[in-house]
């Protein structure tokens, strides 16, 4: 989880926020990497949708300086 001592509520928005800027900066990465498994982009497109939703769903568990490990 993101921790930065203080405000719970606050930190939660900063944390959604750094979380929600990290995965701007690596989607097209995973993408590629859904492609590369998969081999075929409209299958990669259905698995990124999921894999989207489920990384948001696993937001608390993300830890920010491990951010590509937690993703892959």
């Amino acid at each position: 989880m993101v921790q930065s001592g203080g405000n719970p509520a606050r930190e939660n928005h900063e944390g959604r926020d750094a979380f929600a800027r990290l995965f701007a900066q690596h989607d097209r990465w995973l993408f590629a990497y859904l492609v590369s498994l998969l081999g075929n982009s409209a299958h990669a497109e259905e698995v990124f949708q999921e894999v989207c939703v489920v990384l948001w769903r696993e937001y608390e568990t993300f830890q920010l300086d491990r951010f590509c490990e937690w993703l892959a």
